[in-house]
């Protein structure tokens, strides 16, 4: 993320496919799990983003 200006576009649209995704039910949605948004670096680049923030909250009150 360019903290100057802001998210890439390239970010912008993962966070909008990552939001889409993370809502889906059954098998789609397990592919994105809460440990996995939190200690898979392929995700790095988003961190600190308030989106994925929001997303990652989001994954970790529906894996209690």
């Amino acid at each position: 993320m360019n903290k100057r200006r802001g998210p890439t576009l390239r970010a912008r649209f993962a966070i909008e496919q990552l939001e889409i995704v993370a809502t889906l039910p059954g098998v789609w949605h397990d592919a994105v799990t809460y440990g996995d948004l939190l200690l898979n670096p392929c995700w790095d680049s988003l961190r600190g983003d308030k989106r994925f923030d929001k997303i990652v909250a989001a994954a970790k009150a529906a894996s209690k």
